[in-house]
């Protein structure tokens, strides 16, 4: 009895072992279901097609209202100001103090500009599109390298290749409380992916956090800029990569090499033999000495913030500000001591309200601050350069700069204004172009 009685019992605890195993399996599938109880806006991709894209590219004469500019460019007496994701307003600037609407070329896509000669480099989307505008008003596409920018647009998320391109997002509903498997994407905040889209906690927006050089003479770029040009090498940057296409015959560039750089890559700025990188995390510096393929020399780190870099003798000076796509920061102007560029020396850091772009001719420093306005400096004495504020245009929210013989030629989010700054002691304003902002 006593054993027929041990074999029940222990029959009874494998019963109950294989029940907990059981409800334990239930309970861990059941964990697999996460609930969000916040309030979500979803965005939807859409799509573009691909051969819709790579037709798009035209002249449209008729004037057009600058809405929101982005990057701003000067080529052969011409501002070009980019309208993000459509195209490139032409300004012909032989006058600075009478500047002439010329033209707008639709590029589907388009955020980045360089050029060179009769020549422009443009990106369209995931395409690196060369364009020749010895006629602004008749534009004509004479290469395009297809799936130069893979990972375009797709913000760290999947996006289906087979639609096309991501050209957009649209608000489809508001979820206040949603299951998820817990695996279908997974956090990363403030975004999630979902089903093909991205959730947004209701607290933050998605507009604006989206928007992912006759002769060979290059162009000039602002400080924002992503494209630039050195020694006949076209030099172009995306959130991870540093690109070298060998541009001598501008009809048909040849790539050279792509270098991965990591993650947050901002803004490129050339200097004699060398390209200045800005990035979420620093500035990096490279050897362009050979120029098919730079090398770097050093790295600066600072914190996570937006920087864009202008470079001029022994000095780099660099913008951080906070803001939406550049997480968490701080809002300065650091001086950076670049004299042994492997080794480059913070040499004086000053806050600023929320700096963005910045040029540099000679002793005179252009900052824009935001709301803050234009700030112009004396940079003669380093440690010192607040003490040395020459003047402020506190009305205007400037964006970039490019200061170019003695006309500075400035994108705010208003307008495009270019001032005489020969006489330094007597800035004066020539000229205005008012812009439109979309709300």
């Amino acid at each position: 009895m006593k054993r027929s009685f041990g074999t029940r019992v222990k029959s009874s605890k494998i019963s109950q072992l294989i029940y907990l195993v059981l409800l334990l399996g239930v309970i861990s599938a059941c964990s697999d279901v996460c609930t969000d109880v916040r309030s979500y806006i979803y965005y939807e991709p859409i799509y573009t097609s691909l051969e819709e894209v790579r037709a798009g590219i035209k002249n449209n004469p008729v004037e057009h209202e600058i809405k929101n500019p982005g990057k701003i460019y000067y080529l052969n007496g011409n501002v070009l100001i980019n309208q993000p994701g459509e195209g490139i307003h032409v300004i012909n600037n032989a006058n600075p103090a009478n500047p002439q609407y010329r033209t707008f070329i639709e590029i589907p896509g388009n955020f980045d500009i360089a050029g060179t000669g009769n020549y422009l480099f443009v990106d369209s989307y995931i395409d690196l599109v060369v364009l020749d505008v010895s006629n602004f008003e008749n534009i004509s596409e004479v290469k395009r390298i297809e799936d130069y920018f893979p990972s375009y647009n797709n913000f760290g998320f999947y996006v289906d290749p087979n639609l096309g391109v991501v050209s957009g997002w649209k608000e489809v509903e508001h979820i206040n409380e949603i299951e998820t498997d817990c695996y279908g994407g997974g956090y990363y905040e403030p975004w999630i992916y979902y089903r093909g889209g991205i959730m947004m906690d209701a607290a933050v927006s998605m507009e604006g956090n989206f928007t992912v050089g006759p002769g060979n003479t290059p162009g000039i770029g602002g400080s924002l800029a992503k494209f630039t040009l050195s020694n006949n090498y076209l030099y172009t940057i995306d959130n991870s990569n540093l690109t070298a296409v060998d541009v001598s015959s501008p009809t048909t560039p040849i790539l050279q090499s792509k270098i991965n750089l990591g993650w947050g890559i901002e803004t490129i700025f050339p200097y004699e033999d060398k390209l200045f990188v800005g990035s979420n995390t620093g500035m990096s510096i490279y050897s362009i000495e050979t120029p098919s393929n730079p090398t770097l020399l050093s790295t600066y780190s600072h914190v996570l913030s937006c920087d864009p870099v202008a470079v001029q003798g022994d000095y780099a000076y660099v913008t951080l500000r906070d803001g939406t796509t550049c997480m968490r920061g701080q809002n300065v102007l650091e001086v950076i001591d670049i004299s042994d560029p492997t080794q480059p020396q913070l040499v004086k850091s000053y806050n600023m309200y929320h700096p963005q772009g910045l040029g540099v001719d000679g002793s005179t420093l252009f900052v824009c601050d935001g709301v803050a306005g234009l700030k112009i400096f004396n940079i003669d004495d380093k440690m010192t350069i607040l003490d040395h504020l020459l003047k402020v245009y506190p009305e205007l929210q400037p964006i970039d700069v490019i200061p170019f013989n003695g006309i500075l030629m400035l994108i705010a989010t208003d307008g495009l204004y270019q001032y005489d700054y020969s006489d330094i002691e007597n800035i004066t304003l020539i000229s205005t172009i008012t812009l439109t902002i979309e709300s």
